[in-house]
């Protein structure tokens, strides 16, 4: 799983020579207790006081990677175009970096990838707005396999003195504009819509683990059912038909449901037994909103999930959330 901020930013700064003490010590709470609260941004300034420097952010960012959040990686690695790597970005962004918003716009010449923070003190500003774009150049150039994550990146305060990090992190200087009017990451991409390329080798590989893992919780399967789980599970939320997954095996849909019976099961059955594993899990191990999590496995509509999730395991997905934790 995707580690937690304030673990990480705890581990940053004893790397830096901050004890857990001094951290503890500055915050007058401790460590722990702090997590509990949800007060990620009382750790940042602790670490600044301390004398964490303030390029430790994209650092901080270069390391936050969804492709290790279990559930939501399985998600990430399947999206099908540079619209939807940029979406689920959008949406998930709070696994990247806490207390933060942010927008995807849309034009005729970028696709504007938006951060804002509205915190008062320009130095925790700063190192909010240099993780994220730090954190969305690491992911992006793993999640997005056609077109180019390059472009102008605008930043709403001064140039930093620690500039040669930036060009480290994020190239040519020469797309950096500061003291601009938002900070955003201007995406240059001919068509955001069109199918991603092949998954290369290793990231192939990655996403079959995520698949085989998340398909281990359905137990053992004969063949063909075994087969029609694989061709699901890969196509994440956008399951193919009955008659695609036919002619993915190479046989007809006749052959298919006859293949299927002789094993005691169907192609929505085994849909449905899918579309609970990931609902299960996205439930128990995200805090994705109910909406989403039904959008994610297949429907559009909340109150059928809800109606089909009870049928599958005899509980509302806010009580299966409930009694998992």
């Amino acid at each position: 799983m995707i580690t937690d901020p304030h673990d990480q930013l705890v581990d940053l700064a004893a790397h830096a020579g901050l004890s857990k003490d001094e951290l503890e010590k500055r915050l007058g709470v401790s460590l722990n207790e702090n997590k509990r609260q949800g007060h990620f941004r009382s750790l940042v300034r602790a670490a600044l006081d301390l004398g964490l420097a303030p390029a430790m952010s994209l650092d901080f960012g270069m390391a936050r990677k969804l492709t290790n959040a279990g559930v939501l990686g399985y998600a990430l690695l399947g999206a099908s175009t540079i619209r939807e790597v940029l979406i689920l970005t959008r949406r998930y962004y709070h696994l990247l970096v806490p207390d933060i918003s942010v927008d995807v716009v849309f034009d005729g010449t970028y696709s504007r990838l938006r951060c804002t923070s509205h915190d008062p003190d320009p130095e925790v500003e700063r190192f909010y707005i240099e993780a994220f774009f730090a954190s969305v150049k690491q992911n992006g150039e793993f999640l997005v396999r056609s077109g180019s994550i390059a472009g102008p990146r605008h930043f709403s305060f001064s140039a930093p003195p620690y500039i040669q990090r930036y060009r480290e992190v994020f190239g040519d200087q020469r797309e950096m504009i500061f003291d601009s009017e938002f900070s955003e990451l201007a995406l240059a991409i001919e068509s955001i819509d069109t199918p991603q390329a092949t998954l290369d080798s290793a990231t192939e590989a990655l996403f079959r683990e995520h698949c085989m893992t998340l398909l281990r919780g359905l137990g053992y399967k004969p063949q063909t059912s075994a087969r029609v789980q694989q061709l699901l599970m890969s196509h994440r939320g956008s399951f193919p038909s009955a008659p695609e997954v036919a002619g993915q095996l190479g046989m007809s849909n006749t052959t298919l449901w006859r293949k299927l019976k002789g094993e005691n099961t169907s192609y929505q059955m085994l849909l449905d037994q899918v579309r609970e594993l990931l609902a299960r899990r996205y439930l128990q191990d995200t805090i994705l909103p109910v909406s989403e999590v039904a959008e994610l496995v297949g429907f559009d509509d909340r109150t059928n999930f809800r109606r089909a999730f009870r049928r599958w395991t005899g509980q509302t997905p806010s009580e299966m959330r409930e009694s998992s934790t």
